[in-house]
């Protein structure tokens, strides 16, 4: 607001109040045109609304509008408050926690919504009208339920403002999954669906993200920066670095990263999309999008079997491989591992050879091969079979990544089979988390006098599922597919 217009606002509370009114009043009404700047700047920031502030109506009786917004062919009225403290809301009144009463505000509301109403059937304009009741304090809590909180918006909720004006607009949604789902990504996506991809091109974490989204579910709090920092202090995230993200998120033009994605022939699937994968969607902290190279129709294949095991595995991996994996194509198994040597490369290698499909999911973005020695098969993988990430495609290799991505490994199928782990390998953290998904484990007994025996001999003492064959495994895959 400029000089000349806040001298106008207060020449028109002033004239508002008698001659005899107390300082307390007055202050009254100065706390309520800050609560209206704060709304108005709020405002200011939508480009495609149309509004006017401190609207005066004048029939039978005097009836004053804060706000008036034009949008999509609909009318929105706001009744803001600047009230502080905690406040119950009834009928007729609103009573502050000192038990004091004041005229219930939706009174008010009411009345200038009907009045507006009126005038526009006296014109023979037919448009709908919304009306709202703004608290613009951050320090305003409700203390009881009301009947018709979905009109109320406090001031940690003004986020949501531009979702209720746009509650009838409709949202391209992408098709229904066909069959192949060999495509490029390309025109279809939602709002949702954008704002997660720019959030972790920015560097945010499926983790961080998940938890915007039980702050926000539909993200819509990303678009203003007092409810980001808001939910950074609720959220007790290092600020500083999550502040840099966020300023990298507003400054992201979304049709470049996916002209980037497609130039590099990497495909997407979404977490709200049908053709996500079912069970992967059932873990905790499940990723919010897959970035695939390869055929992603693989990810709807019913049967998954994950296969790892010892980066140092010995001749024996193999050779469980060559013997288990043959029966496991033959009754449409795919494959999934980590692209590791050892036992994953025996995994992907055995499953290629046998005309079998494999998953590979990577600890790293798809921009890189690691580790060099599988570059081969990886690359191979990625033109006939399907290689995978969460991770946004320029993001480098990191050790701490590796036992992270294990829980989509075991996340994507039915059940783990373990070839050979000593007693601390990563691979028991992949079974550890097959358990916790309630997915089978199989393990390979091995000698007593190998060390990298002891890993799969201790979870077999504990209850996981001895394999001697492959027919061992396909029994309980084939009452897997009975159930569903």
């Amino acid at each position: 607001m400029n000089h000349n217009y806040e001298i106008a606002y207060v020449n028109a509370l002033t004239s508002r109040l008698s001659e005899d009114c107390h300082d307390s009043e007055i202050m009254n009404k100065f706390k309520g045109y800050e609560g209206e700047q704060l709304v108005e700047n709020l405002l200011k920031q939508q480009h495609q609304i149309v509004f006017s502030h401190n609207l005066e109506f004048v029939s039978s009786n005097a009836v004053q509008i804060d706000f008036l917004i034009i949008h999509n062919s609909q009318i929105s009225i706001l009744e803001v408050k600047h009230y502080y403290g905690d406040f119950e809301i009834y009928d007729n009144y609103i009573k502050s926690s000192y038990n004091k009463r004041y005229t219930s505000p939706f009174v008010q509301l009411y009345k200038a919504k009907n009045t507006l109403q009126s005038i526009l059937q006296e014109i023979n304009l037919n448009l709908p009208i919304h009306h709202y009741l703004v608290f613009s304090n951050p320090t305003f809590t409700l203390r009881n339920h009301i009947p018709n909180r979905s009109q109320v918006l406090l001031r940690s909720e003004f986020y949501k403002f531009p979702n209720i004006r746009n509650q009838n607009k409709i949202v391209s949604r992408p098709p229904k999954n066909r069959k192949n789902l060999h495509y490029k990504r390309c025109i279809f996506m939602n709002d949702y669906q954008q704002s997660i991809l720019k959030l972790i091109y920015s560097g945010f974490t499926t983790n961080q993200i998940h938890k915007m989204i039980r702050y926000d579910p539909e993200l819509n709090f990303l678009s203003y920066r007092t409810a980001f920092i808001d939910f950074v202090y609720k959220s007790g995230l290092k600020e500083r670095t999550i502040l840099t993200m966020y300023h990298k998120y507003n400054d992201s033009n979304i049709d470049k990263i996916r002209a980037s994605l497609e130039k590099r022939n990497i495909q997407m699937v979404f977490s709200d999309e049908d053709c996500y994968p079912t069970l992967l969607k059932e873990i905790y902290d499940y990723p919010l999008v897959l970035f695939g190279m390869g055929n992603m129709s693989l990810l709807q294949n019913k049967q998954k079997l994950a296969i790892v095991g010892s980066r140092k595995a010995t001749q024996y991996s193999e050779q469980i491989c060559d013997a288990i994996v043959p029966e496991l194509v033959k009754s449409h198994i795919t494959i999934v591992s980590g692209m590791a040597m050892g036992a994953d490369y025996f995994a992907h290698l055995k499953a290629i050879e046998y005309s079998g499909q494999t998953i590979g999911v990577a600890a790293f973005g798809l921009d890189y091969h690691y580790p060099k020695a599988t570059q081969y098969i990886s690359e191979l993988m990625r033109k006939d079979h399907l290689v995978i990430s969460e991770y946004y495609p320029t993001t480098k290799v990191q050790k701490w990544r590796f036992p992270e991505r294990n829980r989509i490994i075991s996340g994507l199928s039915q059940g783990v089979l373990v070839t050979e782990a000593n007693e601390r390998s990563g691979s028991l953290i992949t079974i550890d988390l097959a358990l916790e998904q309630n997915r089978n484990v199989y393990c390979c007994p091995g000698t007593i006098f190998q060390s990298l025996s002891k890993g799969g001999n201790n979870r077999i003492k504990e209850g996981a599922k001895l394999v001697q064959n492959a027919q061992d495994i396909i029994e309980d895959y084939c009452i897997f597919t009975e159930q569903k």
